[in-house]
């Protein structure tokens, strides 16, 4: 599957639209997209080389506007998952992490919560 997207990606950074596709892909791929924006860029800037400041503004800006939606997305999720965890009664464990997070065990309780 990973395979087809990267091959894809290369073949729209030889696209005549290619700056188009390479805001498309920097913007998801800070939210949500596994094949990062450098699959692109370098082939286009290597082809294209009086454009490389242009080339790395638009990958710089909606990465910039896409990491923004990530965030976004990852507030709502939380707060959903806040009011799941009190639908099922397991406000006492998420006050107990909250606490972990606080206390100088923290970085256990986050590691945790990451994986």
């Amino acid at each position: 599957m990973f395979k087809n997207l990267y091959k894809k990606c290369l073949d729209l950074a030889g696209h005549k639209s290619s700056k188009y596709y390479l805001a498309i892909v920097s913007f998801v791929e800070s939210s949500f997209f596994p094949i990062p924006p450098d699959v692109m860029v370098i082939p286009m800037v290597l082809s294209k080389k009086t454009d490389f400041k242009k080339i790395f503004l638009i990958t710089t800006i909606f990465s910039v506007l896409g990491g923004m939606l990530g965030y976004v997305i990852g507030a709502f999720f939380f707060e959903f998952g806040t009011h799941i965890m009190n639908f099922y009664g397991y406000e006492d464990k998420l006050y107990s992490i909250k606490e972990s997070l606080i206390r100088n065990d923290g970085f256990y309780a986050w590691l945790g919560i990451l994986f």
